[in-house]
């Protein structure tokens, strides 16, 4: 029998893909909270199914057999299948006795219905994984098993000793797992290739597990290796997914990921851990921040597949057995539990990034009309046939509707049963024998890890995929010498996915090489170190970056110079700034390095710096003196007063950042003005104007930018004409004072309030001042549930979706501004492919009127007020080492702001503004809401 699951290290395998075919075209999807079907019996959701051609649905079992919503389902090496089943599910009822249970099905005469029924344990609440495991050494009888399970905070092993097929021992392995969401909690089991347990878990989870080898954490969404044989429980943070639910192995041993909360992953770049710090008083250390690892760190994350609004998985599994055809072989099936769908894909290359790959959706397996249908596990049969675990409830999820909801349906669930219709079945072959050998065996990894010099040699193959496993395989070697190893990939092309992995080495890799004194590094290339010293970021190695730019800085590769210098900039001390400028001094990107780390650090002027930056002023290039007024302005440098003059006379390019290094050096408020009031000026010179004018006379840069907007034509000098003043609450009411004075024209605000939304700035000042002038249309209640209640109706009674669409485009009401439908749109809030699917129009209507009631994860709003009077909006990126960064959504720009700097910081919400409605009629609300309804259906 051909093997297919390898038992050495899957880098040395040679890549290989099927061919792709057409995707799928669209389809009626289903949504998260359902009116239930007027027939529940399984004959008449078996007519709803719309089936691939040449394939065939049969029911396999149903409630009838006691499997009330089925999660998870396993076969054992006798052909059994093992169906974990929650009725607690979202809460348990107080007063009530949970019995969730785990049921042993069998199909003893072969005729594909479950004819055989047994309940191996009861008295569960709420489990969400299940796996056979290897028989432990108490299980005396050749037919008695031994199975993991996931329960809340628990990961328990249980047994059946005596071959009866009920439980007699079980004993908690380990606890301490998160259980801050429900279907969030440790789920989806599977065994490795290596041997391990791979265990999920969801953003809400915050796990601290205690293991033999120390403490373990994982807070946030990820993912867990457990070895069970040595005890070794390692924790893999992901960020992205967000909820991982299901992980399939290829052929060549690639882990395949999806996710509940929306996308297919490739795991490999994130199976670098950097939370394995064994030290009991180190332990609780998460390594790498899980905010570095969200959304914005896509595509970081893994994501293969990119389909029209992500779809949402539970449960995966490959074609790999004779019964399917060949056409189909090494595709992966999913559960789109959201859509009422199976979807199939071929993976291919990645377009963009050589190492990994990309999921193209095929014609879809199943679809269905019936919102009931929830395929929520997926598994491959011993004959070949494909088994779906269908949850069965028009309801899911927890926020979207009650727990009680007399909807949600917890007597009733099914498994089917999947067969081609024309081929003969593939008995105990393929993949699935290949998988129980593999599980029985109960290996604990490759029988020879691959040596340094085995990895060394891989860095530098012409494979990327080779050389990713390489940076992971390294990162796993306790030796000082591995990360050294690892770095070897830079001397090859990177795409993101290695340098994800790579990232994640140089944390996970730490405890081995970062001792001092750092013998190591010294004879680390120059672009290893920069990489290392840019990822790692600590103060330890800044001595020697110091001592290999002093030696060998000026015939540096630029690159790595660049690398370097930043480095040494953003954590060194004041003296380092004199080299820094010395090295790059003719460098634009360092100069604008200097400048950016001497207005957050606030370091004077070295000694022996301003000849420098004085030569470059006078001869350098146009970009080049752009850089140095920054710099100028950052160290106050008043020499450089007559040459900055000059360069307010010379090309446009150095003239804003001439006028704004001024303000600096305490030109007076006066100059800045006349500029903004110069109306032949170019705008960009009267914006730096402005933006100086703010900072020293706020209310009079209110006043007088009301005086000019009438005069501005398109978003891009609005935005920026805006952005000065956004920072200055004096400067926001004086501008609104100015215009309730003297209104600017309706073209002028329409354009001010289409860039405010595009920003997710709802200032009431200005969002008021604005609105007066267009002429408010509606006002925003307080919230009502029978407002609500009633709008609903006329939405579902009288709501045009297509005039809708015209609203959610248009430019006043800014949603395409920030959110994407169809690929098309912004990114400052939700994806909206799917809302209709998910959210009822009740939930709709709350979150267009009232933003802040409800905020999708991820999409809080952070405002720092700091001690200059500035105060700032947008995402929190990273916190971390007495810094934040923070991504304004005024300019887009990352900016990074020290615990000194910061006088005060707070949640803001959502960025969504609170007063959209006021610019549309009722009418045209309902319109819009009927458009969002019907998204995804």
């Amino acid at each position: 029998m051909k093997k297919v699951l390898p038992s050495f290290s899957s880098f040395w395998v040679v890549w290989f893909y099927a061919s792709c075919l057409l995707a799928q075209p669209a389809q009626k999807k289903g949504i998260s909270v359902g009116e239930p079907p007027p027939d529940h019996s399984p004959e008449a959701e078996l007519k709803s199914f719309k089936v691939l051609d040449g394939f065939e649905v049969s029911l396999f079992a149903s409630e009838a057999d006691g499997i009330p919503n089925p999660i998870a389902i396993r076969w054992d090496e006798r052909g059994r299948l093992w169906v974990l089943q929650t009725s607690d599910y979202p809460q348990a009822k107080p007063g009530t006795v949970s019995d969730d249970k785990i049921i042993i099905l069998e199909d003893t005469n072969h005729d594909g219905r479950a004819d055989k029924r047994r309940v191996f344990t009861g008295g569960l609440s709420q489990p969400m994984g299940m796996e056979l495991a290897p028989r432990d050494a108490g299980v005396k009888s050749p037919n008695g098993h031994s199975v993991y399970v996931g329960e809340g905070e628990k990961l328990w092993l249980m047994h059946d000793d005596d071959g009866d097929d009920r439980v007699d021992r079980r004993e908690v392995v380990f606890s301490g797992f998160g259980t801050g969401d429900t279907h969030q909690c440790l789920n989806s089991f599977i065994w490795a290739p290596d041997g391990a347990l791979v265990m999920h878990q969801g953003l809400h989870c915050y796990s601290r597990v205690t293991t033999v080898h120390g403490t373990k954490t994982l807070y946030g969404a990820g993912f867990w290796h457990y070895y069970p044989k040595s005890g070794r429980l390692n924790p893999y943070p992901t960020g992205m997914p967000a909820n991982a639910w299901g992980t399939a192995f290829t052929k060549e041993g690639q882990p395949i990921m999806v996710a509940g909360a929306a996308g297919m992953f490739w795991a490999r770049p994130m199976e670098v851990s950097t939370s394995l710090e064994e030290d009991s008083h180190v332990s609780n250390r998460h390594g790498i921040p899980h905010f570095l690892l969200e959304r914005f760190q896509l595509p970081y994350s893994g994501q293969i597949i990119k389909t029209d609004g992500l779809r949402k998985f539970c449960g995966v599994d490959i074609v790999g057995n004779t019964h399917w055809p060949e056409s189909m072989q090494e595709e992966v099936i999913t559960g789109g539990f959201f859509e009422n769908a199976v979807y199939r894909h071929k993976l291919i290359p990645h377009s963009e990034f050589p190492s990994g790959m990309e999921a193209v959706e095929q014609p879809a397996l199943i679809t269905s009309d019936n919102v009931a249908f929830r395929p929520i596990d997926i598994r491959f049969g011993p004959e070949g046939a494909l088994y779906i675990a269908d949850w069965y409830d028009p309801i899911i999820g927890h926020y979207q509707a009650s727990f009680r909801h007399p909807n949600r349906d917890a007597k009733r669930g099914r498994i089917w049963r999947v067969t081609d219709k024309s081929r003969q079945f593939d008995e105990r072959g393929g993949r699935w024998e290949a998988y129980q050998q593999h599980r029985q065996k109960g290996l604990t990894g490759p029988t020879r890890p691959p040596s340094l010099t085995e990895i060394e040699k891989a860095t530098q193959n012409a494979s990327p995929l080779v050389r990713l496993e390489a940076v992971v395989a390294a990162a796993k070697i306790p030796s000082p010498e591995a990360i050294k190893v690892a770095l070897k990939v830079l001397d090859k092309p990177m795409d993101s996915f290695i340098e994800r992995a790579l990232w994640l080495a140089v944390h996970a890799t730490v405890p081995q090489w970062k001792k001092p004194p750092f013998e190591i590094l010294n004879s680390l290339p120059p672009k290893h170190l920069a990489f290392l010293v840019e990822k790692e970021g600590s103060a330890e190695l800044l001595g020697v970056v110091r001592t290999m730019l002093a030696a060998k800085g000026e015939s540096m590769p630029p690159e790595t110079r660049r690398g370097l210098v930043a480095a040494l900039v953003r954590n060194g001390e004041p003296g380092d700034m004199l080299m820094a400028l010395k090295l790059g001094v003719k460098d634009q990107a360092v100069l604008e390095d200097l400048a950016a780390a001497a207005a957050q650090r606030g370091f004077k002027t070295p000694e022996g710096a301003e000849p420098l930056l004085l030569g470059v002023l006078k001869e350098g290039n146009e970009a080049q003196k752009e850089a140095a007024c920054a710099l100028v302005g950052a160290w106050r440098l008043r020499s450089a007063d007559a040459l900055i003059r000059e360069l307010l006379k010379a090309g446009e390019g150095t003239r804003a950042p001439a006028l704004l290094a001024l303000a600096k050096l305490g030109e007076p408020a006066e100059t800045f003005e006349s500029y903004v009031k110069d109306a032949p000026q170019p705008w960009p010179l009267r914006t730096a104007a402005l933006t100086a004018l703010a900072e020293k006379k706020p209310v009079v840069a209110g006043q007088l930018a009301a005086e000019a907007i009438s005069s501005i034509k398109d978003a891009a000098t609005m935005r920026a004409w805006l952005a000065a003043l956004l920072s200055r609450e004096a400067s926001l009411a004086a501008l609104a004072k100015a215009l309730d004075a003297k209104p600017c024209s309706a073209e002028a605000a329409k354009l001010a309030m289409t860039v405010l939304t595009a920003a997710g700035r709802g200032d009431a000042v200005l969002t008021t001042a604005f609105g007066k002038i267009l002429g408010v249309k509606n006002g925003v209640p307080a919230y009502d549930a029978a407002w609500v209640a009633a709008l609903a109706a006329e939405v579902k009674a009288n709501g045009d979706a297509a005039k809708g669409k015209t609203v959610f485009h248009a430019p006043l009401s800014g949603c395409i501004a920030c959110h994407k439908v169809g690929g098309q749109g912004g990114i400052v809030g939700p994806e909206l492919d799917a809302v209709g699917r998910g959210v009822p129009v009740e939930l709709l209507i709350e979150a267009v009127v009232w933003p802040n009631r409800q905020i999708k994860e991820g999409y809080v709003a952070t405002t720092l007020t700091l001690k200059d009077g500035r105060k700032l909006q947008g995402y929190k990126v990273s916190e971390a080492g007495g810094e934040m960064q923070l991504r304004e959504l005024a300019s887009g720009q990352t900016s990074r702001f020290t615990a000194a700097q910061i006088a005060e910081r707070q949640e803001a919400g959502s960025l969504m503004p609170e007063g959209l409605i006021m610019n549309m009629t009722r009418e045209e609300l309902r319109d819009l809401v009927a458009y969002l309804a019907g998204l995804g259906r």
